[in-house]
């Protein structure tokens, strides 16, 4: 009952844990083509916090996401805003990283940080030109010359290398 096993017409929900504080994301399965899911699961596996929009897609036999990538308890410590002990505004949007799964979300691999600084939403897609990547579109920005963050003031798009994770475009 705990398997993600994918059937034809499945739809695999990647959600955020809205005011519960976990700092991970749900995960839950429809076998019928998204008319009922069956129970969420927190993916304890990965941290996203606080919450913010990430992407997840499937590309051949590996599930590939994004989100903010790093225990909440470090965040403060890899500020790259600020240096502790002082509080920074983008303490808590930072590290945008990309994962995949090639064992239906039982375990991830990290590809590892694709922005440092502040990120906002992300969306990922196949490259038809490269087995060995995902696009990677997100919001994004620098700190301005007034120390202020901009974290909306641009869109980027990266060809994220995924290692020896080899994408089979089969669709």
């Amino acid at each position: 009952a705990n398997s993600l096993a994918l059937v034809k017409h499945s739809m695999l929900l990647w959600s955020v844990d809205v005011g519960k504080g976990h700092g991970h994301r749900l995960l839950t399965l429809s076998t019928d083509g998204g008319h009922s899911f069956g129970p969420a699961r927190a993916e304890t596996q990965l941290y996203d916090y606080p919450s913010t929009e990430g992407s997840m897609i499937r590309l051949g036999d590996c599930l590939f996401v994004t989100n903010l990538g790093e225990d909440k308890a470090n965040r403060r410590d890899n500020d790259p805003c600020e240096t502790p002990p002082a509080p920074s505004p983008c303490a808590f949007r930072h590290n945008l990283t990309l994962h995949s799964s090639c064992d239906e979300a039982k375990t991830w691999q990290s590809h590892g940080a694709l922005w440092a600084g502040p990120p906002a939403y992300s969306s990922l897609s196949s490259l038809p030109w490269r087995s060995d990547a995902v696009g990677v579109l997100f919001e994004c920005g620098p700190m301005l010359a007034t120390d202020t963050l901009a974290p909306y003031r641009q869109l980027s798009f990266v060809e994220a290398p995924v290692g020896s994770t080899r994408i089979k475009n089969d669709e």
